[in-house]
């Protein structure tokens, strides 16, 4: 257990917020007290963390900034507390103590913190999951009645010993252990779960490992990842400027203050210790702001107001951590702050909720702003228009200069409060009722799943009608629109409410009755992007012809009516 204390000062804004300590540290301490939890993939799963990854090009223009020592940077780096769980083996944990003359001071006091930590180096990656899992539990404690999803172990498991292991190392032990029974995982509370089973997955993998000693990672979860949700100091913001300074100083251990690690190995100090020396002597101290609150959705809701006040980042990513960093019960906490900031707090959890739950027809399909995402996935601000014409049943108008009615808006206006499908009561078949008990969900998902299964190839990714990549001529912006569009002018034209999933089911079948399944599987030679509002017009006034043509006399539009404008 390593100790370090620095001279501090503390204040509290309002007798209702939590005390903010300034203190200044050598970034290489900093470096090994605190953790930057990091929104990235680790391997096949995604992380519980909010940072942003770290810029090559911004380190480097930091390291050119640092390497002038006249140059300083006056933004402290935006810390808070992250004491270890109850049950934890590891007590790491900050604390202020008050210097005696400022104790019946209750908005500003001189002190000192004090940071206790343990050096991770000595632990072995079964330990650190451990540790994780803990700190997963006391965040939320219904975490240990879930048990093992079975499905997600087997496929890990063969992963993991398909190219050095045997399976008999696996199967010899006793995975049906009654800590693990297996059971269902529910994905409604939050992202937390699945990171959950990531977690305990390695760690049955790593138990029945011989080597787990010798690991320093797991299927893409390393040693130093995971260590990062453990230590007791958490960077919100901050950790661009805080690498830099840590490059820096090593830069010039290694360049222009060579001699000296040379004469201190000279005097018997070893190579790494002399340049961490050197190191250390050529660090800058840079200031912090520490928030004195271990509360993770507080921690989340200071990196959004930072960063979306200061220099807004990518809003998939914004959407991303929104949604799955926290639990309900920590995102409840801090909601109405999130809106009063007007951080589209809604937006982004609606767009998750359908792209993560496993009955959405666009599950995995859209942007998430994480570094190395596949190509052809929707962007996020489709998704979220998309998701706002059945939220909010407003934005439905078609590409076109005749037509400017929005026929959703208007079907809310004259059938919303008709339709049994919101309540069974009259008086609740509002808006409010059909978005706070997700009914638009529902028929967001029935809807594009119809829609889905009746005109797109789920296996060919070369196929014209692929759904799954933009790249596709029914899996795009401009049809996806257009569809959507449609329907409700269709159930406006034909004066139709909602009663139930199932009478909703057969109002689109009614739509799509005569509609080939060939309609959007024939190559197009485009000579401009989807996007273009000569095309979008073209698409969407065949579209609705073809739909408006009697069965009898209905013929698919010419390729080359869709190919050019």
């Amino acid at each position: 257990m390593k100790k370090l204390e620095f001279p501090a000062i503390r204040l509290r804004q309002t007798a209702s917020s939590e005390w903010i300590a300034y203190f200044s540290a050598n970034v290489l301490d900093i470096e090994d007290f605190s953790g930057i939890p990091q929104k990235r993939n680790f391997d096949n799963a995604e992380s519980i963390g909010f940072q942003r990854t770290v810029k090559e090009d911004r380190l480097s223009n930091l390291v050119n900034f640092y390497s002038d020592e006249r140059n300083v940077i006056q933004n402290p780096l935006i810390c808070a507390t992250r004491n270890s769980p109850t049950h934890s083996e590891i007590q790491s944990k900050v604390s202020f103590r008050v210097a005696p003359e400022y104790k019946d001071n209750d908005s500003i006091q001189i002190g000192f913190i004090e940071v206790e930590y343990e050096n991770f180096d000595s632990y072995p990656l079964l330990y650190c999951l451990n540790e994780l899992k803990k700190q997963l539990i006391e965040r939320l404690p219904d975490l240990e009645d879930l048990g093992i999803d079975q499905s997600l172990l087997e496929q890990l498991k063969s992963r993991y010993y398909s190219d050095d292991y045997d399976d008999k190392l696996i199967e010899n032990n006793d995975y049906n252990s009654d800590d693990y029974n297996s059971g269902d995982v529910s994905l409604d509370d939050s992202y937390i779960k699945e990171f959950w089973q990531e977690v305990i997955c390695r760690i049955r993998l790593l138990e029945a490992d011989p080597k787990k000693d010798d690991r320093s990672e797991i299927l893409g979860f390393s040693k130093d990842a995971v260590c990062s949700y453990l230590k007791p100091v958490v960077i919100v913001d901050g950790q661009h400027r805080l690498s830099g300074a840590i490059e820096c100083a090593k830069k010039i251990a290694n360049s222009e203050k060579f001699e000296d690690v040379r004469d201190l190995v000279e005097q018997g100090i070893s190579p790494e210790d002399a340049t961490k020396k050197v190191t250390r002597e050529n660090a800058r101290c840079l200031p912090i702001s520490l928030l004195m609150s271990d509360d993770p959705a507080e921690h989340v809701f200071q990196f959004i107001v930072v960063n979306q006040k200061a220099t807004p980042i990518n809003k998939a990513l914004l959407g991303t951590i929104v949604s799955t960093t926290l639990s309900d019960d920590e995102l409840g906490k801090v909601t109405s702050r999130l809106k009063n900031s007007d951080i589209p707090l809604e937006d982004s959890r609606s767009v998750s909720m359908v792209t993560r739950r496993a009955d959405s027809p666009f599950k995995d399909l859209v942007q998430t702003g994480i570094d190395k995402e596949k190509s052809g996935k929707l962007q996020w601000p489709v998704m979220k228009s998309l998701v706002s014409m059945f939220r909010d049943l407003k934005g439905g108008k078609y590409y076109s200069d005749e037509d400017k009615n929005d026929h959703i808006y208007n079907w809310r206006i004259d059938y919303l409060s008709e339709s049994r499908i919101v309540s069974d009561e009259a008086g609740l078949r509002t808006l409010s009722t059909w978005q706070d008990n997700e009914i638009w969900y529902d028929v967001f998902r029935v809807f594009w799943s119809k829609v889905r299964d009746h005109f797109a190839n789920v296996d060919d990714p070369e196929e014209p009608n692929y759904w799954g990549n933009t790249e596709s001529n029914l899996f795009n912006k401009v049809y996806l629109n257009i569809l959507a569009v449609d329907f409700f002018s269709f159930m406006n034209d034909k004066e139709y409410t909602l009663d139930s999933l199932d009478d909703l089911e057969e109002k689109i079948e009614k739509w799509l009755d005569g509609m080939s399944d060939n309609y959007f599987s024939r190559p197009l030679t485009l000579t401009v992007k989807k996007d273009t509002p000569a095309l979008r017009k073209v698409w969407n006034k065949e579209w609705v012809n073809y739909r408006k043509t009697p069965k009898s006399r209905k013929s698919l539009p010419s390729v080359k009516a869709l190919s050019k404008i």
